[in-house]
């Protein structure tokens, strides 16, 4: 009993209310209506049992918890959906592949899931970004998914946003960006615009040890793996590791540089920022980076693009900016675009992290030590 206590699989082993029959661990599989928005009613539940939690995404207040054993549920008088409506109204926006049960069969839906067809997309698939909800607690992982299911379904994904700022000289506190204008050429998109002027980050993507995480709450591991990533593909220093193109207008690489990693100093943890647009919900960590001045001339930016089935790596240049420019350029420059990962740290929902950034800045501009 004992070995088999150290060796089993709990999936073999639930009951009906996902409670381990060995080892008497609970593995409920999670998801959630929410729609993102920060108010009204949501209902997480499980979509193998059906236990459930109700409450109000605003203020947090549970109406409902099947999950919390202390809570008198006694006092409820409101409408209950059953299981079966609960997965119905998903119906549209799942992956099968999340919810197979060990007969291959969807648990949302009850689609039979072809186990060539799944080891196939396994193989093949696009990285799959975090999905998450938010109960009283903090946010929960409640599933992954492709970047455009997540922008197209208005999921909240994860990602990460650097802020690198100079730390000493002439240029004390200002901000490096990046022009991202020659990887929209490379990928043929048509733009009047003479900047499009960005941060640096991207999405939180799962490997395949974290796809095990469903239905537990983020953790700082999950941004600091992300932001490290981030970092050592585009911000560069000038070396001898790889090539990066060099696009000076839209006809095509006029040569090349050679870049290698940049050891950056040790990031600023400062806390989490919200932002939702047309196509994108999207809760960031952001971190700041003290850069020394000398390190500065010798940086390069970079990205990538996909061209024939092959990916390129390309340069894009760096500027120097206070923060007070960049707020001016959003307002008067018409021809420069201000990404919206450095306005959403301006957006009122955003203050209180916002003001812990500036007085990272401040402290570090100070003092000159990281």
């Amino acid at each position: 009993m004992e070995e088999e206590l150290h060796t089993h699989s709990c999936a073999e082993h639930l009951n009906g209310d996902c409670v381990c029959t060995v080892c008497g661990s609970t593995h409920h599989l999670l998801v959630s209506n929410s729609a993102g928005t920060g108010s009204g009613r949501v209902e997480v539940w499980c979509v193998r049992c059906g236990a459930q939690e109700i409450y109000y995404d605003d203020t947090g207040t549970v109406l409902y918890s099947d999950f919390d054993p202390e809570f008198v549920n006694k006092q409820f008088y409101g409408e209950m959906c059953s299981k079966e409506e609960l997965n119905k109204s998903i119906k549209n926006r799942h992956n099968c592949e999340e919810y197979r049960d060990e007969k291959q069969h969807c648990m949302v839906c009850g689609r039979k899931v072809d186990s060539m067809e799944a080891a196939k997309s396994t193989e093949t698939c696009a990285e799959k970004l975090f999905i998450i909800e938010k109960d009283r607690k903090g946010y929960i992982i409640s599933g992954f998914e492709e970047r455009s299911v997540a922008e197209k379904l208005g999921l909240r994904h994860l990602t990460v946003i650097i802020v690198p700022f100079i730390i000493d000289g002439a240029a004390k506190g200002r901000w490096i960006v990046h022009d991202r204008t020659a990887k929209q050429w490379a990928k043929r998109k048509n733009s009047c615009l003479s900047s499009s002027l960005n941060l640096f980050g991207g999405h939180c993507a799962a490997d395949a040890d974290q796809m095990e995480r469903i239905g537990e709450y983020i953790t700082e591991d999950i941004f600091v793996e992300a932001a490290e990533r981030e970092l050592e593909e585009e911000l560069l220093r000038c070396g001898s590791e790889h090539l990066l193109e060099i696009w000076d207008n839209k006809d095509g690489p006029s040569g090349s540089i050679s870049a290698a990693r940049y050891q950056h100093q040790k990031l600023i943890p400062i806390g989490y920022v919200t932002y939702s647009g047309q196509d994108n919900n999207e809760l960031s960590y952001l971190y700041a980076l003290p850069v020394p001045a000398e390190d500065v001339d010798k940086l390069l930016a970079a990205d990538n693009y996909e061209k024939d089935g092959m990916e390129h790596d390309i340069l894009l240049p760096i500027m120097e900016v206070n923060e007070a420019e960049l707020r001016s350029m959003h307002r008067k420059e018409t021809s420069v675009e201000i990404c919206d990962a450095i306005t959403r740290l301006w957006l009122w929902e955003n203050r209180v992290v916002y003001r812990k950034l500036r007085q990272a800045i401040q402290k570090h501009k100070t003092t000159g030590k990281a």
